[in-house]
């Protein structure tokens, strides 16, 4: 947690709202692989 609060400072709005879909995205399929 404490690396990707970190790599989350030094990424841009852009690069940082590209991240949070991929991971929200990652979120879902993981919870429907489960489910």
């Amino acid at each position: 947690m404490c690396t990707y609060k970190r790599l989350r400072k030094q990424t841009s709005i852009k690069n940082e709202r590209l991240s949070m879909n991929l991971l929200t995205k990652l979120f879902v399929f993981v919870k429907w692989r489960i489910f």
